[in-house]
């Protein structure tokens, strides 16, 4: 499912080269219970990876990685990282954190594993990111997706949040959409799951923000995981495929 209307390739670009600042996006920061405990809360797609053939010694490009919180998570699990990014200023917080980035996949490289979150949708042309990433992974290589589970507009209909989360989403897939367009690319599906709830928290109608307590007591619980009907849900589709050496 996709926009009748697609943006020219030169305005998408120009959009996004400061994508962070529209997003409130910033560069993550340790908070003050891990600057005196070693807390860290366990990352789902990290331990997918791990699960379904390690990160160790893996080359590992993550495309539209933004800050880089995702690649310093892998590159403390061993992984040698790559990111793909156009925002400017995220790319100036890779180089801070060392990890090479460019705004195009590297050619001349071949990766193990090639990552992409809430990213496809925001593309004009994703056949040409999956043969891209294809080409670009090693035989057996994994890609690793997370994006808006476009499947859940079956079930409500054309009044389906997700629509209406992300205006700047291009494009919505089903888990078989997704198959269908990563099949083309000698690219197959292991392992989907679906989970998570849109974020639409309400704003203070006086000030346009949450109230002060409320705000905090939001962020607290979000540190703690005590957000009960966050991960009950089918808003995101997270998809773990694996490109073959040939079709059987």
């Amino acid at each position: 499912m996709y926009l009748p209307e697609i943006p020219r390739d030169e305005e998408l670009e120009a959009f996004y080269r400061n994508y962070g600042e529209y997003k409130e996006l910033m560069p993550g920061r340790l908070s003050w219970l891990r600057r005196i405990l070693p807390i860290r809360v366990p990352d789902p797609l990290i331990e997918l990876l791990e699960y379904s053939g390690g990160l160790r010694g893996q080359q590992v490009c993550e495309v539209g990685c933004s800050h880089g919180r995702f690649l310093s998570r892998a590159r403390e699990k061993g992984a040698a990282v790559f990111g793909v990014e156009l925002d400017e200023a995220a790319l100036q917080s890779l180089r801070r954190l060392g990890i090479p980035a460019a705004k195009a996949f590297d050619t001349t490289r071949k990766f193990d594993v090639v990552c992409a979150f809430q990213l496809i949708e925001h593309l004009a042309k994703p056949a040409q990111f999956v043969e891209e990433a294809s080409r670009v992974l090693e035989p057996e290589g994994r890609l690793l997706l997370a994006l808006p589970n476009g499947g859940e507009c079956g079930k409500v209909g054309c009044a389906w949040i997700g629509y209406r989360v992300d205006l700047e989403h291009l494009n919505y897939f089903s888990i078989a959409s997704i198959s269908h367009l990563l099949t083309r690319y000698g690219v197959y599906v292991e392992h989907f799951w679906e989970y998570h709830q849109p974020n639409i928290p309400r704003r203070d109608q006086s000030t346009g923000m949450r109230a002060g307590w409320k705000r905090k007591a939001a962020d607290l619980l979000g540190k703690l995981q005590c957000e009960p009907y966050q991960n009950s849900g089918t808003f995101v589709l997270c998809v773990l495929a694996r490109k073959v050496a040939a079709a059987t």
